[in-house]
């Protein structure tokens, strides 16, 4: 009999309005497959906004079906990406917000217009740029610095570009080769990173900076070891005039892969 009271008196507290209900544990994240055929469980979503980086496609994109499913990763992955992001913003305050392109949908899978990006391991950073008018000066103001952020629900500029003169292909003066190369070290500089793509142009012309700039050569080759280059590859019967035309799409951001989580014996 007293054993039943306790029991009821533990009932009855429980049920008490304003009591809050205890809080199920997180779902620890789970990579399942490849980042060409796989999946996810337990994902962590990337916020819209934040004070080191914003989202390029948030859900308010008009025109984008489903936008909100590609801003999930593995947790590891989200902790890595703001955890770049602010770094890099502490070592250059001038720079503005660090923008995130696609990551993977909540429970992975195929995405549209990606071969990968299937099992929340890859992410789409996209590069930064510098306000002109705003980077030689000695105020620097919050509304300067988002001039110079990407717009929302639109692709960075092409950074490789064709000189209409002599034809052949180089790096916009555009690009800033400093902030660049802050993001890309930063995350070469992780040992979960596994590999960057990134245009073959852009590249060379990462290798050329870093050396002429003094960038020291241990941070030159761990960086260099991990950048992929991509190269075009042309359709039959495409010209080179469609380079532009989702055919070389590394040339305004860094796709970069993580490593297996050592708690996804099922990641490839």
């Amino acid at each position: 009999m007293y054993v039943a009271a306790v029991a009821a008196t533990i009932l009855l507290i429980a049920a008490l309005p304003g009591r809050p209900a205890a809080a199920a544990a997180p779902h620890p994240g789970v990579v399942h497959g490849s980042t060409k055929a796989g999946s996810l469980t337990g994902a962590a979503r990337l916020a819209d906004e934040g004070k080191d980086h914003y989202l390029l496609f948030p859900l308010r994109c008009v025109g984008l079906a489903a936008v909100d499913a590609n801003a999930w990763a593995h947790p590891d992955v989200v902790g890595a990406m703001l955890a770049v992001a602010r770094d890099l913003r502490a070592a250059h305050p001038d720079a503005p917000r660090v923008p995130v392109g696609e990551l993977s949908a909540e429970l992975g899978g195929k995405l549209a217009h990606h071969l990968s990006h299937q099992n929340g391991l890859d992410a789409d950073v996209f590069f930064l740029r510098r306000n002109t008018t705003t980077a030689s000066s000695s105020i620097k103001t919050s509304d300067a610095l988002a001039a110079a952020e990407l717009p929302q629900c639109t692709y960075g500029p092409s950074y490789e570009v064709r000189d209409p003169a002599s034809g052949r292909w180089g790096v916009s003066p555009d690009f800033d080769r400093e902030l660049a190369w802050a993001l890309a070290s930063r995350f070469a500089a992780r040992p979960d990173v596994q590999v960057i793509f990134v245009g073959t142009l852009l590249k060379r012309e990462l290798a050329r900076w870093a050396r002429a700039s003094g960038i020291p050569a241990r941070e030159r080759s761990r960086t260099l070891a991990k950048l992929y280059p991509v190269f075009c590859r042309m359709p039959k019967g495409v010209e080179m005039d469609s380079y532009r035309h989702n055919w070389c799409p590394h040339d305004d951001h860094l796709h970069v892969r993580f490593r297996c989580p050592k708690d996804s014996p099922e990641c490839r």
